[in-house]
């Protein structure tokens, strides 16, 4: 049977030793680390990385760039995960990471900078100019230029779909296999 700890902490530090003293007492149980974090939480990462070479990290946070996604990558997490992720998704994600699968796509399979930067410039232009015509929507103004702004945002809003569907930069993770390779026996009970 598989068992699941928690372990929570609002300093780094306390994180870390509540973590050293399970592992202490547990240490051929625990197989896999799944770490809650915020982008700025790399030195944390960086730390449980040297403590713990041998322990394969799954990371939650919120959604970030493909560049901070890259920056995961390179720390040596097993994988980055949004937070809000469906549990069963989650279950998958950490069965095939204990299986030996590496769900980071390799660089040349990833979207050309060029196309990201494009994609991020283009959502800043249309968020600038949505921005400036709800400010024109809020003021009095007569019913057929209301309507005029009114119709601008609405295709403010189907341009930024329209972006977002043909230009969003590819995903840094493949997604989890349909099969999950079978879950390694725990130590000690061959």
């Amino acid at each position: 049977m598989q068992r699941i700890q928690t372990l929570a902490s609002d300093q780094p530090g306390d994180l870390q030793n509540l973590l050293s003293e399970r592992l202490q007492q547990t240490q051929p149980l625990v197989n896999l680390l799944v770490v809650d974090l915020e982008p700025v939480d790399i030195p944390l990462c960086q730390s449980l990385r040297r403590r713990y070479p041998h322990l394969p990290i799954l990371a939650l946070g919120p959604p970030v760039s493909r560049d901070q996604l890259l920056q995961f990558q390179q720390l040596g997490l097993a994988a980055y995960v949004e937070r809000y992720t469906p549990a069963a998704t989650l279950w998958q994600w950490m069965q095939a990471i204990l299986g030996g699968y590496s769900p980071w796509l390799q660089p040349a399979i990833l979207t050309p900078r060029w196309r990201s930067e494009l994609y991020t410039q283009g959502l800043a232009q249309i968020e600038t100019a949505l921005a400036q015509c709800q400010q024109w929507a809020q003021r009095p103004r007569p019913w057929l230029a209301t309507q005029i702004t009114r119709g601008r945002i609405r295709e403010l809003h189907a341009a930024r779909r329209l972006i977002t569907w043909l230009w969003r930069p590819g995903a840094v993770l493949a997604p989890p296999p349909w099969r999950l390779p079978p879950l390694p026996s725990p130590v000690g009970n061959d």
